[in-house]
């Protein structure tokens, strides 16, 4: 994927997967800011996936089409564009 030029995030890792990814050097590949582990705590329901998808639009920037609503509006705006899966 580094080759293609195409970024890859993982969000939502488990804690017991995040030890494996650490132990056999894969985060090093990766890189540690790209692994966006799933964190079970009141009121902290699905960050790591909104962590991600702030971090891919950090990545992208201003390199978005005409016509995306990412534009105008900032991620991190309560009243900004995002969603959960």
């Amino acid at each position: 994927m580094q080759a293609a030029g195409v970024s890859v995030l993982f969000c939502g890792v488990r804690p017991d997967l995040m030890q494996v990814i650490k132990s056999s050097g894969l985060a090093r590949v990766i890189g540690p800011e790209r692994l966006f582990v799933f964190e079970e705590q009141p009121g902290k329901f699905w960050t790591s996936t909104i962590d991600a998808a702030q971090f891919a639009y950090e990545i992208l920037g201003n390199d978005v089409c005409d016509t995306c609503p990412r534009q105008t509006d900032r991620v991190d705006k309560k009243d900004g564009w995002y969603y959960l899966i």
